[in-house]
């Protein structure tokens, strides 16, 4: 079977680039090419070559000179293929069903935010030309489903994963070692990974931390990735200043070397006040061995549970954080056991296990009518 995977044009493809939709389809496919044909096609910056092949898996970049979906057009008409996969662009769909009316089109759906972004009518005519469309939770599904309930049955959810060789607990050298690289080693460090934007609730955690430092001196507060408003950076910096707590911003980190990042933590914690689509980070953090505190928002719960970690049911509010990271410092066994069950619970997202539903999926969506 030959599949064609038409990347978002936000970033390219590659093991080292890219946010959470390229990391996933780039670890599902590079694995579901095993068995099938796979072509990604990307957008080309950071001087990435045009083109990268491995045995049947193959990356397709293209420069900016053009638009984006007349090159994947362009492109998907040279070569022969069997499904078109669309990831997490749903207005791309139309088009493509325009030129090629009689193929297979998937589209993948990451989140909610690209289709409400367009008109109704619009949204209507995509899920009627698409002959499927996946999502990545079944919170996510169950929305879709309900907006669009004459097309319920369009809808599937494939679990997204982690490189579980990866995203592992370290061993006490490594742990220490990492730890040294940023003067956190003497301490207890509250871990937080993602975008640091207000959506992500990054002030309430900020707070959170800082009514605890009189009680527990010895506790550091580490942000992994990018803050592009510098004025919420600098709210976060003063309260931080206020409270008297050591911020560590560490930045943008790549795919590649994100694992030894929560190695750094003694606890996880994601206060999104967004509804999370599936929380990605969290089963990082429980495969890396992580006590894992989140609101109770989205796809969250259908990742953590009460006994692999804390749900936040007042998610809203700073003080609900505080109670949960006070229990994780006060109760080493609660912890230690969260650890375990968390563990346990992240085997069952591995990029292998979603390949292989990816995989059969593909199967049953050829022999459909």
């Amino acid at each position: 079977m030959k599949i064609i995977v038409v990347a978002p044009p936000a970033y390219p493809v590659s093991p080292k680039t890219g946010g959470s939709v390229e990391i996933s389809l780039y670890q599902i496919s590079h694995r579901v090419s095993t068995i099938h044909q796979v072509t990604i096609l990307s957008r080309n910056k950071n001087k990435l070559p045009p083109i990268t092949k491995k045995g049947q898996f193959t990356i397709v970049r293209f420069p900016k000179k053009e638009k984006y979906i007349n090159q994947m057009i362009s492109f998907t008409g040279k070569n022969e293929f069997d499904i078109i996969q669309v990831e997490n662009r749903p207005a791309f769909v139309v088009p493509l069903r325009k030129k090629f009316p009689h193929k297979k089109i998937l589209l993948v759906l990451h989140s909610l935010t690209f289709m409400k972004k367009l008109k109704k009518e619009l949204q209507t005519e995509i899920i009627k030309k698409t002959d499927a469309i996946l999502c990545n939770s079944e919170f996510i599904r169950n929305e879709y489903m309900n907006i669009f309930p004459a097309d319920a049955h369009k809808f599937h959810t494939i679990y997204l994963g982690a490189d579980l060789d990866r995203f592992r607990p370290p061993s006490l050298e490594e742990k220490l070692k990492e730890r040294k690289k940023y003067s956190v080693e003497d301490s207890f460090n509250v871990l937080f990974a993602g975008r640091i934007i207000p959506g992500k609730g990054v002030h309430l955690l900020v707070k959170a931390v800082g009514t605890l430092k009189n009680k527990y001196p010895y506790i550091k507060l580490i942000l992994i990735g990018p803050c592009l408003n510098k004025n919420y950076r600098t709210l976060l910096e003063q309260e931080g200043k206020n409270a008297g707590i050591d911020i560590r911003f560490i930045g943008s980190i790549e795919p590649s070397d994100m694992h030894r990042m929560y190695w750094l933590g003694d606890c996880f914690v994601l206060p999104t006040q967004f509804h999370e689509a599936f929380g990605l980070v969290n089963i990082e953090a429980m495969a890396s061995g992580l006590p894992v505190i989140a609101s109770n928002r989205g796809g969250v719960p259908e990742i953590l549970h009460s006994e692999s970690g804390i749900l936040i049911e007042d998610y809203q509010n700073e003080e609900a954080f505080r109670q949960a990271i006070e229990q994780i410092i006060r109760f080493p066994s609660q912890r230690r056991e969260m650890e375990k069950i968390g563990l346990d619970r992240a085997q069952h997202f591995s990029w292998e296990n979603a390949a292989q539903r990816y995989c059969h999926f593909y199967e049953q969506l050829i022999i459909s009518t």
